[in-house]
């Protein structure tokens, strides 16, 4: 998306990221937050990126921060 109000060239192009941008399933987002943490995006190799099933978080861990989610 182009911002005809910029200012200055950095503030003209805005990065929309279209895989959050539509109504999901609920629980959808909080389901692939917890998937996230199991992905490594600054892996210096192809494919750019490194996966550690032993990073998910624990049931416990997410149970404590789905709560602390519904309480917001």
């Amino acid at each position: 998306m182009i911002r005809e109000s910029a200012v200055t060239r950095e503030e003209k192009l805005v990065i929309i990221d279209f895989e959050y941008c539509s109504y999901n399933y609920r629980g959808f987002d909080v389901a692939n937050h917890f998937c996230e943490w199991m992905y490594d995006y600054t892996f210096d190799k192809y494919p750019k990126f490194s996966y550690n099933p032993a990073a998910m978080p624990s049931v416990e861990q997410q149970v404590s921060l789905s709560a602390i989610d519904v309480k917001q």
